[in-house]
């Protein structure tokens, strides 16, 4: 029987009390093309976030599923927990580095990483953050 994680996105009760939920479709152009066909000024940046543990876990980690726009620029960061970096649809440029579908970047907590350029045809991204309490960190 399904069960709403978020609105209108598709998932399956798999066990009591643990849901499966899939990413939305469309890749680097975003649900429905939203990334590719909006016009906001810079670009348009479309997010859902996913957690792996309930909220009251300390150890809680969290997920953004990220679709950026083609030559967006996002400056050099950093976060106060471990990160990973995977590339699932387009490329980016992370610091001198082409990332491309498949990569991978792991980055150490407070550890400062990018500068990042999005491909010319876009990105899409996993952004995992091994405890979600600590994933805000700061820009340089």
């Amino acid at each position: 029987m399904p069960v709403t994680v978020f609105k209108d996105a598709p998932s399956d009760e798999v066990a009591p009390g643990v849901t499966r939920s899939r990413l939305e479709p469309g890749g680097k152009d975003g649900p429905g093309g939203i990334v590719r066909d909006s016009d906001q000024p810079g670009g348009c940046t479309w997010t859902q976030m996913w957690f792996l543990g309930r909220p009251e876990d300390s150890w809680r980690m969290m997920l953004p599923d990220i679709r950026m726009a083609p030559n967006q620029l996002w400056p050099l960061h950093w976060h106060d927990c471990w990160t990973a970096v995977v590339v699932l649809d387009g490329s980016v440029l992370m610091g001198d580095w082409w990332m491309k579908r498949g990569d991978v970047l792991i980055a150490a907590p407070g550890v400062e990483y990018g500068l990042l350029l999005n491909g010319p045809k876009g990105c899409e991204l996993l952004e995992i953050f091994a405890r979600d309490i600590l994933s805000p960190g700061g820009y340089g």
